[in-house]
C-alpha cells in the first residue's frame, strides 16, 4: 500500500468508479469471497490511516457465505463498512 501510494497511484473503491479519468494512476484493492482473515486488512488499514495514508479497498462477499464456516458474518461486514475503508459489494458466483 505504501509502495503505491509513494508511486502516484490513486485507491479508489467501486462506488468511486467515475473519479477513474480525474485521478492519476487508478487502482482498486479487492478482496473476494468474505473469508474471516481478511478482517486483518482492516488491522493493516487503520495503521496506515495513522501514518496519514487514506488506504480503501472493495470487498465482494456471497451472500451464501455470511456467517459460515471461516467467513466474515454480518457483524465483520458492518465494522468494515462502518470504518470508511472498505466498500462491500456482492460477488456473484456462476
Amino acid at each position: 500500500m505504501v509502495y503505491l501510494l509513494d508511486h502516484g497511484y490513486s485507491l479508489l473503491t467501486f462506488e468511486r468508479w467515475q473519479e477513474i479519468d480525474r485521478v492519476n494512476k487508478p487502482i482498486f484493492i479487492t478482496f473476494d469471497d468474505g473469508y474471516k482473515d481478511q478482517l486483518k486488512a482492516l488491522s493493516i488499514f487503520q495503521k496506515l490511516q495513522k501514518e496519514r495514508i487514506n488506504p480503501v479497498g472493495t470487498l465482494f462477499v456471497n451472500s451464501d457465505f455470511i456467517g459460515g464456516a471461516n467467513r466474515l458474518t454480518a457483524s465483520d461486514l458492518k465494522q468494515l463498512a462502518n470504518s470508511g475503508m472498505f466498500s462491500i459489494r456482492q460477488h456473484i458466483l456462476i
